[in-house]
């Protein structure tokens, strides 16, 4: 089922992003929010975080703990207890270093649809690492827990573009 070829290839994504083109590959069917990278979206809590209200705040935060902070454990806290993917781990930032030598900073992000139970979020992000640098659509698929947004998956552009080759990790 394609659904767990994603899910698989989550976490593949993460070692994959810095190798890539810089051909967006985008189908010209989102629709962008407009919010420039760096700016917040969704409301902060007490703590100065930004809150998980909306599936583009936890896409955003997402990246903010992953690049932002060089927090793999806390990216991982973000996934929901019902995802499939397996977690991020330092091995997959191996070939760069680290996860700290690799940026990335959301230019967009498009809610493509959204209901009660799921949402999926396309996110437009500029990435620099010591392979290179590139503009890529990520896709994300969320669905709520205890009132907040959180990632079933996450497929950045690179792994899609795999096509039908089947992934490995760098384990």
């Amino acid at each position: 089922m394609r659904r767990r070829q994603l899910l698989t290839a989550t976490a593949i994504g993460a070692a994959g992003i810095a190798g890539c083109s810089s051909d967006s590959g985008g189908d010209g069917t989102e629709t962008s929010t407009g919010t420039p990278a760096g700016t917040p979206s969704g409301s902060t809590n007490e703590s100065g975080d930004g809150d998980l209200a909306t599936p583009e705040a936890t896409v955003r935060r997402f990246y903010d703990t992953l690049y932002g902070n060089d927090d793999i454990e806390g990216a991982n806290e973000l996934y929901h207890p019902e995802s499939q993917a397996p977690p991020i781990r330092e091995a997959n930032f191996s070939d760069f270093g680290a996860v700290s030598a690799i940026s990335a900073a959301i230019e967009s992000t498009a809610v493509i649809s959204q209901s009660d139970s799921e949402a999926e979020v396309h996110a437009d992000v500029a990435y620099a690492s010591p392979a290179g640098s590139a503009v890529q659509t990520d896709w994300f698929t969320l669905a709520p827990s205890d009132g907040e947004w959180l990632v079933l998956s996450w497929v950045p552009e690179s792994v899609r573009n795999q096509g039908t080759r089947t992934p490995t990790a760098s384990n």
